[in-house]
């Protein structure tokens, strides 16, 4: 087995790193420096540019390069990487400002750490710009930290391009936003109405007093006058719109492509799959239609999921999902599939993982077969990248080219830094991680013995989850067990006044590093309470809290304990998490309320009688 395993582990995938621009031994020089780093440092921070890394001693971060140097002291709550590490968003306290990869500061620390929800995390200068806000006052800077937009309005701005902005007032009388299109200079585009939604380069729907909605384009010229009760976003051209109750279909020149006042559909709203079909529901089941009001896909399906311009796909079922072209004719069928619904629209998802009979495989915005369904699990990474599960205690990582980056005992992958990948596995019987770094050409961080015992505990879970029945139902704690450290369940700790909350949103709020990051972080910030394991409680413990549209935490709220200590661990753990990436309306950063399920479990009893610990992790978003 040894010779097998050190076989794969060393296989090269030349193109892949090549296509990185790193050479195997400039990428050997990044793990080995890392691999120090992490000796020194209790964080080493992901996604950031090749030679600057963020990092964290005791309770401050900072920036140093790949020999330790510091660049950016470690003074600060937090430290962001933007725009590939040329730049480093800094947070103190109620402050922020900016620093470049030298360590100069651009933007001093002056202006409001509160804004960082107006920062669009991922991609903070878009466009070349970044909004800020000093003393309440919202404005806009360059890269340079020059002043675009002077700190002169009271509300807050939304960037749409480096020409345009939209500037959001608030009535506090009626509890009504209100919106106006706007140049950077200040010039009125579109007046104030009270929605204005961004759908393209070109187009924005806007909403006026009496709630009807038309389209104008990005000069501020009316497409369609303000007349629909509704308008949906335009998807391949086309858009459906409601008016008294009956519904249609008009393109991007206000035309109607379905007559209004025709309401062929029963007063059901069509959405235009794609230039042909256009997706209904009748009865509680959904089919597709074309432009006369004809069945061309029956209904006789539960539901539709998003497809591309080219195709549909509808779901029968919880293990049914059938394919079909732009003709309504059907091209293929999966027992399942998984796309990641919380993907950055500027960087769409170019991957989604598709099974059958069981085994996983990948299809691309196109439904191409990337990787046949070979594999027994498949993990989302990023856009462009899948770890696959193999036999033997093995998993690989898949590009969208299909490509084998590497292979290895790994659980899971996210991308750290220029092709390079923070991988691991979680050994639940001691509650512990082995992590370390690969490259795309196998090299890695991970010693000989961790690379084997990573894959014991891979094998051994496989092994678990094939004899185990799947759990149906949560053993509870018995409630009359120390029920005085048992916090009341819908208590709120520290309780603030926040305004609205979307329990529903476009777009979730996001964990720095995404899932496996935060499957990490409470995994290391959380420990099973000695009161807890000493009386054998276990069970789910389910915290609330609000993940504010500046990314901190808030109003965070234990709904279900089990005793034992275990519901304060988590509400601390909770308390002490970084700024997330807000949730969006809109494409506006927006409060949400997140549910986080934390079960805690112990092993049964092991030969010389005594327990072991273990904490599993699960989530779901808000509810």
């Amino acid at each position: 087995m040894k010779r097998v395993f050190v076989c794969f582990i060393i296989m090269l995938p030349l193109l892949a790193a090549a296509q990185n621009g790193i050479s195997k031994k400039q990428s050997r020089y990044r793990l080995d420096a890392l691999k120090r780093l992490e000796q020194t440092y209790s964080y080493i921070g992901g996604q950031h540019s090749g030679d600057l890394v963020v990092v964290r001693k005791g309770d401050l971060f900072g920036v140093v390069d790949l020999e330790g140097r510091t660049v950016i002291p470690l003074q600060y709550d937090w430290v962001a990487p933007a725009l590939n590490g040329e730049r480093f968003m800094l947070f103190s306290d109620t402050l922020m400002g900016i620093a470049d990869r030298s360590g100069r500061m651009v933007v001093p620390m002056e202006y409001d750490a509160e804004l960082y929800a107006e920062l669009n995390v991922s991609d903070p200068f878009r466009y070349g710009l970044i909004v800020m806000s000093k003393g309440g006052k919202y404005g806009v800077l360059d890269t340079a930290g020059r002043t675009v937009v002077p700190m002169v309005y009271d509300e807050w701005l939304w960037l749409v391009d480096s020409n345009l902005m939209i500037l959001q007032d608030y009535d506090h009388q009626i509890r009504q936003h209100y919106e106006t299109l706007m140049q950077l200079d200040g010039d009125t585009v579109i007046p104030t109405q009270r929605i204005i939604n961004w759908w393209d380069e070109n187009l924005f729907g806007v909403q006026n007093d009496k709630k009807l909605w038309g389209i104008c384009d990005r000069s501020g010229r009316v497409v369609v006058a303000c007349q629909y009760d509704h308008i949906d976003y335009p998807h391949n051209g086309l858009a459906a719109v409601k008016k008294d109750g009956r519904t249609g279909v008009i393109d991007s020149r206000g035309r109607e492509v379905i007559p209004v006042a025709e309401n062929r559909f029963g007063g059901k709203t069509p959405y235009p799959q794609t230039r042909n079909l256009f997706v209904l529901e009748k009865d509680g089941r959904v089919g597709a239609v074309d432009s006369l009001g004809n069945t061309v896909i029956p209904f006789e399906y539960d539901f539709n999921p998003e497809g591309s311009a080219s195709h549909l796909v509808f779901v029968r079922g919880d293990t049914a999902y059938f394919l079909f072209d732009n003709t309504g004719r059907l091209v293929c069928t999966y027992d399942n599939f998984y796309s990641y619904s919380d993907c950055d629209a500027s960087e769409p998802q170019l991957l989604f993982a598709v099974s059958r009979n069981g085994l996983w495989g990948l299809v691309d915005t196109a439904w191409r077969e990337v990787a046949p369904c070979i594999y027994k699990g498949a993990d989302f990474v990023d856009d462009r990248h899948w770890l696959m599960s193999l036999d033997e205690g093995t998993s690989c990582l898949i590009d969208e080219q299909g490509q084998v980056l590497f292979k290895g005992p790994y659980s899971y992958a996210y991308p750290f830094c220029d092709g390079i990948w923070r991988v691991g596995i979680y050994d639940r019987a001691s509650n512990k991680y082995i992590l370390g770094d690969v490259d795309a050409y196998g090299q890695t961080t991970l010693s000989r013995k961790e690379l084997k015992e990573m894959e014991r505990i891979l094998t051994e879970c496989a092994k678990k989850e094939k004899e185990l029945p799947v759990e149906t139902t949560v053993r509870e704690a018995d409630e009359t067990i120390h029920t005085d450290t048992i916090l009341a369940v819908g208590t709120a700790i520290d309780e603030e006044e926040i305004d609205e909350v979307f329990v529903i949103v476009e777009n979730q709020p996001e964990f720095p590093g995404g899932d496996s990051a935060l499957h990490m972080f409470i995994c290391m910030n959380l420990s099973y309470p000695d009161q807890a394991r000493d009386n054998g409680l276990e069970g789910v413990v389910i915290v609330r809290f609000v993940v504010k549209k500046d990314g901190t935490i808030g109003n965070v709220k234990l709904v279900r304990d089990i005793g034992g200590g275990c519901g304060q661990a988590v509400v601390e753990m909770v308390k002490s998490m970084p700024r997330w990436k807000p949730a969006t309306q809109s494409g506006k950063p927006v409060n949400f309320e997140f549910t986080l399920p934390v079960k805690f479990q112990l092993t049964d009893d092991v030969p010389d009688g005594t327990r072991e610990e273990r904490c599993l992790f699960q989530y779901s978003g808000g509810k």
